[in-house]
């Protein structure tokens, strides 16, 4: 599992007997009852009051970035697949999320389709490693964010259906997902979302 995205700017490595985990960073540093490894103190220290964790946005440049170069180090490593974090829970997407959303590498930082040159450069040499997408179901920063559980997105006066569906269908259709890992609980459509991926997956084998 690959986690890279905003977080990775602020982030640090802070080790101490409650450490936690740099794409949590937004979460502990502005919930202080919940923090037991200083990410607010970081946060206040370096960064000051004002800061917001959206002000990471374009710092995460990616300038460095290089596809193929990933690519050949899972290979080298012998990894049969990889799984990167299109979208954890800040909502911050690497991919191209058109009409669902604007806060994605296209729009901040990178400028970048980030997942699209990973999957085209695994596709192109390494065309038998797997290509896998986390996808977080929640997003910390939407007023739309549902309480924990399993209740479908289907009705149209639910929230998510013009957000989270068409996302994971993005992952699918446009991108050609081997793996999809949804994350965390709240109310979502995966169950329609997966059984229509899994019978069109099965339709096309027996072509």
């Amino acid at each position: 599992m690959i986690h890279w995205g905003p977080y990775s700017v602020p982030g640090w490595g802070n080790s101490s007997e409650f450490e936690s985990y740099s794409e949590w960073f937004w979460w502990y540093s502005t919930n202080p009852l919940g923090d037991r490894s200083n990410f607010r103190g970081y946060r206040l220290e370096t960064f000051g009051k004002d800061w917001a964790y959206d002000d990471s946005f374009e710092e995460f440049t990616a300038e460095k970035f290089d596809s193929k170069e990933w690519v050949d180090l899972f290979d080298d490593a012998g990894a049969k697949y990889f799984v990167i974090t299109t979208k954890h829970h800040d909502g911050f997407a690497l991919w191209d999320t058109k009409e669902t959303s604007n806060r994605s590498a296209l729009h901040y930082g990178p400028r970048r389709d980030v997942l699209r040159e990973l999957f085209d450069a695994a596709a192109t040499y390494h065309p038998n490693m797997k290509r896998g997408t986390y996808f977080s179901l929640p997003e910390w920063f939407n007023p739309d964010y549902g309480v924990y559980g399993f209740d479908q997105f289907n009705k149209t006066e639910n929230p998510g259906t013009d957000l989270m569906v068409p996302q994971m269908e993005q992952l699918v259709y446009d991108y050609g997902t081997d793996i999809m890992w949804c994350d965390c609980g709240a109310a979502n459509g995966t169950a329609d979302f997966a059984a229509k991926w899994f019978n069109e997956v099965m339709g096309a084998r027996s072509l």
